[in-house]
């Protein structure tokens, strides 16, 4: 969130925006004024989101692509386009063109890694409570009480 104004991404991958639209931030043009109910942003509708963040004055989307866009108050060069202008819609910053295929790739590759690394780890310890129970029911079947774990005096 910004100072004054948020950014969401909804499941189906588009952005909403709301309060202060006084300097463009919201990408609606400018507006003066806050809105106090979501909209989506209409200049990236038909884009797949992936990332969104928000200064105090400016917004800043990502979309599946690997494109870059900003809008909102440019007065110190934080929207990116090499100018103190105040952009009022999504405006792609054109630095980033050229990567446009290498950073949703590289960000969906390292996603995957780590959801793949979380579910690995969840399996092991899985694994390990279903050993671990087996024991006990074997030592409990076997008359010996338990493994000696926490709360288990190992004897019946």
């Amino acid at each position: 969130a910004g100072e004054d104004h948020s950014i969401a991404i909804t499941a189906d991958g588009a952005f909403w925006v709301w309060g202060n639209g006084q300097e463009g931030q919201l990408g609606h043009g400018v507006e003066p004024g806050f809105f106090f109910r979501p909209r989506q942003v209409a200049a990236l509708a038909g884009r797949r989101a992936v990332a969104a963040a928000a200064g105090s004055s400016h917004s800043l989307f990502v979309t599946a692509d690997g494109l870059v866009w900003s809008c909102g108050c440019g007065d110190e060069g934080q929207l990116g386009h090499g100018d103190k202008e105040m952009q009022s819609r999504p405006t792609m910053i054109r630095d980033f063109q050229a990567s446009a295929s290498v950073a949703p790739a590289r960000a969906a590759a390292e996603a995957a890694a780590a959801a793949e690394a979380a579910a690995a780890g969840r399996q092991r310890l899985m694994q390990d409570r279903i050993a671990r129970l087996h024991a006990l029911f074997a030592a409990r079947e076997r008359g010996g009480g338990g493994d000696g774990g926490e709360g288990d005096s190992g004897t019946t």
